[in-house]
């Protein structure tokens, strides 16, 4: 799910890619010509006093109080990417032959006459025990054996079969603006306003940005401010402020249907 630490993780990423276009290697950023370091949270004002005395410049990134509920209007769920089949099966006559690699989170389905028998892999089982058991459920109704990966079905005037696998579902909870705070922190005037760009320049041009759970944030450029109010210690700052609209998710686990079973309440007999 989408919540504050996605939107800050999401903040970090950004900055830290425009900071170091060319990778860490070089711990000296070639945007603002010194060591820097991004991070969600606060400071701790010991490790803050030390880094910025080496040179450091810091950039922390931390979500306000200011927040603002925003409309939504889709709260079903929505089906993701499912997962690939790692097992086959084909029909040819009156035989079902299964293949590949057996992997829990797959359903393999025969039907029969219409009427659907599933069986669900497991980790570690084979093709020949995936076979038996779909036999065995079978011929409680209808004469069936298995031999090896195969299922063979003699009386069947239908047959049919389809491997399901899993994947992720996600619906919206609620959708929210909040307001998140850059804070450059240097040793100096100059530091401290070449951090203040780069906050400015990588998140300027951003109007949406992907989140981990697949959602999007749109950012809304709020304001900026500079303190020199603890100059005395040589900590010089500027705060760069950006609304977020994101949405919070909920996410599960659905599995990809491979029967389906009708049933007729009175009327007439069929």
């Amino acid at each position: 799910m989408a919540d504050l630490s996605d939107v800050s993780n999401m903040l970090v990423a950004k900055l830290a890619a425009y900071l170091y276009p060319n990778g860490t290697a070089n711990p000296v950023s070639p945007v603002v010509n010194s060591k820097a370091k991004v991070f969600a949270g606060w400071p701790q004002p010991e490790d803050l006093d030390a880094a910025l005395k080496d040179g450091w410049g810091y950039i922390s990134i931390y979500p306000l109080d200011t927040e603002k509920v925003l409309p939504l209007t889709q709260r079903d769920w929505q089906a993701g990417t499912l997962a690939a089949a790692t097992i086959t099966a084909t029909v040819s006559g009156q035989v079902v032959t299964l293949a590949g690699t057996v992997s829990a989170g797959q359903n393999v389905a025969i039907t029969v006459n219409g009427t659907a028998y599933i069986v669900a892999a497991q980790d570690g089982g084979t093709l020949s025990g995936l076979a038996s058991a779909l036999a065995m459920l079978i011929s409680a109704d209808v004469p069936a054996t298995s031999s090896g990966a195969a299922v063979t079905v003699p009386s069947a005037k239908t047959l049919a079969a389809r491997v399901g696998t899993t994947g992720a579902m996600t619906r919206d909870i609620r959708r929210q603006q909040k307001v998140f705070q850059m804070t450059a922190w240097a040793n100096g005037h100059a530091q401290r306003d070449l951090l203040g760009q780069a906050i400015d320049q990588a998140l300027s041009p951003l109007s949406r940005a992907a989140l981990t759970d697949g959602s999007t944030a749109v950012l809304h450029y709020s304001r900026s401010m500079q303190d020199d109010s603890m100059q005395k210690q040589r900590i010089y700052r500027r705060h760069v402020l950006f609304a977020v609209d994101f949405t919070t998710t909920q996410t599960t686990t659905g599995t990809e249907i491979v029967a389906t079973q009708t049933s007729l309440v009175g009327g007439v007999a069929t």
